[in-house]
C-alpha cells in the first residue's frame, strides 16, 4: 500500500533500506529513493521494529498516516504519505 520494498542491509545495521519504489506510488510521491536509509517510523526508532512489522505497518490499511525519518546522503528527512490500495 506504500508502493515501496525494504531489506534490512547486510551486518544487522540499525535501519531498513528501501530495495524498491513503485511510480506514482505513495511513497514515490513523497519524495522517497532507492537507497534510502529508513531511521524511524511514526516517531519510533527503527529499530524497535521488526523487519516484518515494518511490512505489516506498511500495508495495514488504506488512509493509515505514514511518518518516516530518512538518511540520504548524510542528510536527515522527514516525509509523510498515507497509505492506498494496491496500485
Amino acid at each position: 500500500m506504500s508502493g515501496m520494498e525494504i531489506d534490512m542491509p547486510l551486518n544487522n545495521l540499525p535501519y531498513y533500506e528501501i530495495s524498491y519504489i513503485q511510480e506514482n506510488s505513495p511513497a514515490d510521491l513523497a519524495g522517497l529513493k532507492i537507497g534510502d536509509q529508513i531511521l524511524a517510523i511514526n516517531g519510533k526508532n527503527i529499530v524497535e521494529y521488526s523487519l516484518n512489522d515494518v511490512i505489516l505497518l506498511l500495508s495495514s490499511y488504506e488512509g493509515k498516516k505514514i511518518s518516516i525519518k530518512i538518511m540520504r546522503d548524510g542528510v536527515e528527512k522527514k516525509v509523510k504519505f498515507r497509505l492506498v490500495k494496491k496500485l
